[in-house]
Order: C-alpha cells, then structure tokens, then sequence
C-alpha cells in the first residue's frame, strides 16, 4: 500500500513538470522562471557538492532560494529580512516540509554548506545564462565584458576585523569583491572575493580562465601590466583596456599631437627574461564635453577590431559602474549582515547568484521585445515586490511575469539636454582622468631581444 502511494505521487509530479515545462514562455510565473535558469542540472550539481551536508530543518534547495529571496527584501533588519523570504518559500510550495524558523536554525545551516560548492555550481549557472541570453550576448561580433572591484562594509567585530582587516580605513572590517560584467546586459558573470587589501588585478588572472571565446575584456587604468595582459594573452582573450601615467611602453616613432595608432611593445626591463608583448596602441581624440583624450591599449589588430568598434565598445564600460550602483544601493548590499567569517562568504556569494539570476531574468524578458533597450534594476525590483504581494494575498503566483517584467526598461533621454552631476560632490579627493602614458624609444636590450624573437621565428 505505501509503495502504491509512493508511486501515485511520483506519477503526479511527472505530469505537473509536463504541464509545467509545455506552458508558454509569456505565461509563465516568477517560480517558473527561476527554474528556467536553475535546471536540474544545477540542483544535481549542488548535490553533488554539497557533499555530507545535514540540517534537519533545512534543505537545500529551500536553504538557498531563502537565502537568495532575502537579497530583495525590503526590511533592512536581517531577522525581517529572513522571516519575508521565508513566508514567501511557505507561500510558494504550500505542501513541501516547513524550513525552520529561527534566524539563528538559518545562519547555522547556512555555515554548513562547503564552500566548493559555489565553485560547482557558477560555472554551469554561467552556461545557462549565455544560452537563454543569446539575443542580446554578442555586440559587433563580440561579446563585451568589464571589470572592476569594489569594497562591501562588514559588521564592525573583531574576528571579522583580523580576517578581512579595514584597508587602512579604521572603521569598518570590508570584503573585496573583483567582478566579471557581461556590459551590454549588466549581468555578473564571474567574480571573486578577498581580504580589504585584496590586489584586484591578481584577483582578476583568476577569473581570465572563466571567459569565453570571442570575449573583449574593458577595463580603466587600474588594470594594466605586464602580468594581467599576459595572462589575457596567454589564454587567447582579445582585451581593450585603457592606458595612464602609470604605464611605460616602447616604440620606434615620434608620437605626435594628431597621432591616432601604432605599435608599441611592453617590456619589463627590470626582468629581461620575459618575452615583449606587441600591442596596438590607439589614440581617441577628445569630443564633446570630455576634455582629454583617452589612450587605449589593445592586442586586435585593425582587421578585427575598427577605430569605430573600439569607441562604441570603450563607451559600455560605464555599465560596469551602474552594476555596482544597482548591487550596493538599489538591492541595498553595501553592508552585509553576517558576524562570522563563514557566513560573510556565504551571504556574499548567495547574494551574487541571487543578483545573476535576477538581473539574467529582466534582461531576457527586456530583450525578447527589443534587444537594444536596457533592463532597469529598480523597475525589475518593484516588479518582483509586486509578484511576492500578490502571492501573499492568493497563495499563488501570477502568471505571465515575463511580459509584466518586459516592462523595466532604462529611461531613454536621447535628447537630454541638463547634465545628470549638477552639483559638485563633497569629496576629500576629486576625481581625474588618467594622464598620458609615458611613451619611450627603443632601449638597446629591447632591439636585441626583438632581433632575437625574428631570427627565432
């Protein structure tokens, strides 16, 4: 007899995945969407990698899926933050086992889980994201990523203090995230935590390796070297990364006042054993309100990368900074809430996914209708609210999210005619344009070396 009923229930879910998955893309619910991007496969993975994790109340994938709901909230307390995430997971599988409900039951579950298990499961999250996201993945032949880093507060305690220290702040313990951005999306692709003082460039040779084929890196000053373009070229990644004072390159020619592009040679000449690297150096001219000109470094030769390109491409770097805009102030994660330094990095990762998953879902419901506009996180946020309320007051979700969702597009002011800084920040230290790289002749080491790599080839 229980056998009979365990396969009744067993045929049961079978037809509710058939009738789930022959539904119409634009009558699906929030719930359905998320399992859009977080297959089975996913949840086999985590599985697979979570390993011998036990917690009574809490499974896994209730675990996360609270974990990932709180990063919306609208509390600013953790406990409220938990206790809304975890009304609506009761909401939404009304006759699954209950989680538990102490915050304290919550954070010692989420402790346990290894943290190989994130490693596991971005990469095939990543897979997921460029196959629904197709549309709107490639940008004249490329596919346009960013990179930056940027520092997330931490609660004031010792243990946290030791660990990630204060960057010489004094204040307040901080977590370094480098982040990966897919540019025309504004979706996290990759990314990587450390300690306050964390070098991101050294963060960022870590997250070369994640890059697809055809991927055109862009990245400000901060990013130069010979190591990081090394590793860029090292792994066939094509890059176009912009060059200041702090930067020494090497060519035969004069540069002049209307000098566009050339070849240039980066050379370490305090480690003659490494080989030179040979890069296009182009010049954008100033326009408009921009009152320097802007030095990029690239290793594309013109055939595969025009003067036209790089100046449309160059200019979705800033979507790098309004991701981290949208993560630290419109899903309110500048600080994070977790006292130990298990949770910090579990919070931080969680919330990671939850914002790749989010921002993937509103840039595919943006760009089934028009893939040249922009998915706007604050409408997309107030979209998703609305869902929640509504699951609330039925006990269901609504469908057809996707077309409610298509509606959160970036304000488009093509003829702006105000400036958007209309005020002078009160900063300790004003912002400046990188200056001119140093541009230097040949040395004789580097003409010997050069001759060498010639008579070589």
């Amino acid at each position: 007899m229980r056998r009979a009923r365990k396969i009744l229930r067993r045929q049961r879910r079978k037809q509710k995945r058939l009738r789930r998955r022959s539904r119409g893309v634009g009558r699906k619910t929030w719930l359905d969407c998320m399992r859009h991007f977080l297959t089975t496969h996913f949840w086999r993975v985590a599985h697979q990698a979570a390993g011998p994790y036990q917690a009574v109340r809490w499974r896994l994938l209730a675990l996360l899926l609270v974990c990932m709901m709180s990063t919306f909230g609208h509390a600013k307390a953790e406990k409220d933050r938990f206790e809304e995430a975890r009304a609506y997971y009761v909401a939404m599988y009304p006759r699954g086992k209950r989680p538990g409900k102490t915050l304290e039951g919550f954070l010692a579950a989420l402790g346990r889980l290894p943290r190989y298990l994130f490693k596991a499961v971005q990469p095939v999250l990543r897979q997921r994201v460029a196959k629904i996201l197709d549309r709107v993945w490639y940008v004249d032949g490329w596919i346009p990523f960013g990179v930056d880093g940027s520092r997330l507060a931490l609660p004031r305690y010792a243990t946290l203090e030791r660990h990630f220290g204060t960057a010489g702040t004094g204040d307040f313990p901080h977590l370094w995230v480098t982040s990966v951005v897919h540019l025309s999306t504004g979706v996290p692709w990759s990314w990587r935590f450390g300690r306050s003082a964390a070098s991101e460039r050294h963060q960022f040779c870590h997250l070369v390796p994640t890059l697809p084929q055809r991927s055109l890196v862009m990245a400000d000053a901060g990013y130069v070297g010979y190591e990081v373009w090394e590793t860029l070229i090292k792994h066939g990644r094509h890059f176009l990364i912009r060059l200041g004072a702090n930067v020494q390159v090497y060519a035969d020619y004069e540069v002049r006042p209307d000098f566009e592009e050339g070849l240039v040679y980066l050379w370490p000449i305090s480690q003659p054993h490494k080989k030179p690297l040979a890069l296009r150096f182009v010049r954008l001219p100033a326009q408009g309100d921009c009152q320097s000109a802007v030095w990029l470094a690239t290793n594309a030769d013109q055939k595969e990368l025009s003067r036209g390109t790089i100046s449309k491409m160059f200019r979705l770097r800033w979507q790098h900074e309004v991701f981290y805009r949208s993560y630290k102030c419109t899903l309110q994660k500048t600080k994070l809430s977790s006292r130990t330094t298990r949770q910090v990095i579990r919070e931080a990762e969680t919330a990671m996914l939850a914002v790749q998953v989010f921002l993937a879902q509103a840039a595919w419901a943006v760009g089934r209708n028009d893939p040249t506009q922009t998915a706007s996180c604050a409408e997309a946020r107030r979209q998703l609210h609305r869902e929640w309320r509504y699951l609330l007051q039925h006990g269901r979700l609504k469908q057809r999210y996707l077309e409610r969702l298509a509606q959160a597009r970036r304000e488009q002011r093509p003829q702006r005619t105000s400036a958007k800084n209309y005020r002078e920040w009160p900063r300790k230290r004003q912002h400046k344009a990188p200056g001119r790289p140093q541009i230097a002749m040949y040395p004789d080491e580097l003409k010997a070396r050069l001759q060498q790599e010639v008579a070589a080839a």
